[in-house]
This record gives C-alpha cells, sequence and structure tokens, in this order.
C-alpha cells in the first residue's frame, strides 16, 4: 500500500471497535495540547499502529472492524475523518477518510485533489495500491475501490469546485467497479443527477487505463496523451486524474486538465475534486428487472 500518514498536529481517529479490552474508548486518538516534535508524533502514531498490527492478527478483532465508512457511521461514530475499516471480501484492513456530513454522511473517499501537490500521472501499480496522503491529495486504490463496491451496489458522489468557488456535484445512484482481472472495469454506472451535467456516464463499462496499461479504445494511448489515468474510452468527457492547471488553459492544454466537460470545460482545470463511494440503502437494480 503506497498511502502514506504524515505526523500533523491534529486528531487523527482509528477505529478500534471491538476492541474494548485493549482501549477504553472507541478510538485511537493521536493528539496533543503541548507542543510535540513531528519525531514525538510520529512515535505515537508508531506506536498505536504497531499495536493494531498486532490486534489484526487475531481473526475475531480483524472481524469487528466497520466493511465501510456508512457502518462506521452506524455504529455512532459522527464525526468525520481517518477510520480503519475492512470490507467484507477484503484480505486486508486499511485507513480510509470518512466524510459523516455530506447529505446524510457514510461517504468512503476515493479520489481527493485540491491544490496540485500530489502527481497523478503515474502507472498501474500506484493506481491498484493506491498513492498519496489521506490527510492531502491522494487516490485510494483500485482494489479497496473493487472491495468497496464489486460486491454490492454503491451510490457515487463527485463534488467539483472551480476557482471562482463555484461548485457542482454529479450523483449516480448505481456504481461498481470489477476486479483487476476484468481491467477494474466500470460494471455499474446508472442514475445521474446533480448540476454538474452528466459528462461520466459515457465511460460506463470502460476498463481503467494508465501509462503502461493501455485498456482504451482508442488507436492511441489516452493515458499517455492527456497525461492522467481513467476510465478512458476513445477518451473521455471527464478528466479528473488530469494535470492541476490552475484555471482557465491555452487550447494547447486542452482536455489535459482535470475537468468536466459539462462544468466549465476541457479548457479549464478545476481547484477542488472529491470522489466518494457508500452503499446503497436499496440494492435492487431496476433497469435489470424488465
Amino acid at each position: 500500500m503506497y498511502l502514506r500518514l504524515i505526523p500533523v498536529l491534529v486528531v487523527i481517529f482509528i477505529e478500534v471497535k471491538g476492541l474494548e479490552e485493549i482501549y477504553n474508548d472507541e478510538f485511537v486518538v493521536v493528539s496533543t495540547s503541548r507542543p510535540f516534535s513531528l519525531q514525538e508524533l510520529a512515535q505515537q502514531l508508531h506506536k498505536h499502529e504497531k499495536r493494531l498490527e498486532k490486534l489484526e492478527d487475531t481473526p475475531k478483532h480483524t472481524k469487528s472492524l466497520p466493511k465501510n465508512c456508512k457502518e462506521v457511521q452506524e455504529r455512532g461514530n459522527k464525526l468525520s475523518g481517518i477510520y480503519r475499516i475492512k470490507p467484507e471480501q477484503s484480505p486486508e484492513a486499511f485507513m480510509v477518510v470518512c466524510d459523516m456530513e455530506t447529505r446524510g454522511g457514510g461517504w468512503t473517499y476515493f479520489l481527493n485533489r485540491h491544490d496540485g501537490s500530489q502527481d497523478f500521472y503515474l502507472k498501474w501499480p500506484q493506481y491498484k495500491n493506491g498513492f498519496g496522503n489521506l490527510a492531502g491529495e491522494f487516490w485510494l486504490g483500485l482494489d479497496h475501490l473493487h472491495y468497496l463496491t464489486g460486491h454490492e451496489v454503491n451510490e457515487l458522489l463527485i463534488q467539483l469546485v472551480d476557482f471562482n468557488m463555484t461548485k457542482a456535484h454529479a450523483h449516480y445512484s448505481f456504481f461498481s467497479v470489477a476486479s483487476e482481472n476484468e481491467g477494474y472495469a466500470l460494471k455499474v454506472l446508472s442514475g445521474y443527477s446533480g448540476d454538474a451535467g452528466d459528462s461520466f456516464s459515457y465511460n460506463g463499462g470502460a476498463m481503467f487505463s494508465t501509462q503502461d496499461t493501455d485498456h482504451d479504445q482508442d488507436s492511441g494511448n489516452c493515458a499517455t496523451f492527456h497525461g492522467g489515468a481513467w476510465w478512458y474510452k476513445s477518451c473521455m468527457h471527464v478528466h479528473l486524474t488530469g494535470k492541476y492547471l490552475n484555471g482557465t488553459v491555452p487550447a494547447s492544454k486542452k482536455y489535459k486538465g482535470m475537468y468536466w466537460d459539462t462544468f466549465r470545460g476541457p479548457l479549464y482545470s478545476l481547484k477542488k475534486v472529491r470522489m466518494m463511494v457508500k452503499p446503497r440503502d436499496d440494492t435492487s437494480l431496476p433497469f435489470l428487472l424488465h
């Protein structure tokens, strides 16, 4: 796993509910009421990580972890933050950012961009396993995304912000990502609503591509040409892993920024984007029942 947690002077919540014989509270809380050096905070984090790793080796403790952020919320946790989860089919637990406020809460972030500090023009292993900093910009990882969405249909919420701080969103009622053997294809993408415009449905069914693994339907390599990685067809109308180009771009940079076609278009690179998922309350697929 390539994701890293950088020690900072903030409170970090790590879900350990079900481990009350070791910790008296539901969370391990790394915080401070006096100035700590980064080295001291790193030592605290390392100590708690080691204790959690030992507990993970015990099957009953691993099973006690929530499967996703919605389940974290259902256990009574109301604060947005970083939690430890283990989807039912996942071979390992991992850390995620949970949003407990937006549209009822229970959302798991899998993409977060807001300042251009993280390079997103990376290769297949990085997109498979995840990269970045959970306290900043990151991609959670296609493996984790599959374990979150591949065995039950989720909702997908995408939030977009331009440099004038104008906001837009796209919500898809049905979303599921296939396994690596299937190229992490968008096997379910349907039920658009929102004010950003439906630019993403075009990519439904597409497999994921990177600069070194080309699954697109174009004669060239969309990832290489556009400088990112995505569920390309030939090629896309949305590119949220594109380059961070700070607003309006020249014609030579068209389609190369972080853009959404029906919100500001391909000649504009957005300021902030987030992609998040949560399980549907109703997992039936109406369009399959006719």
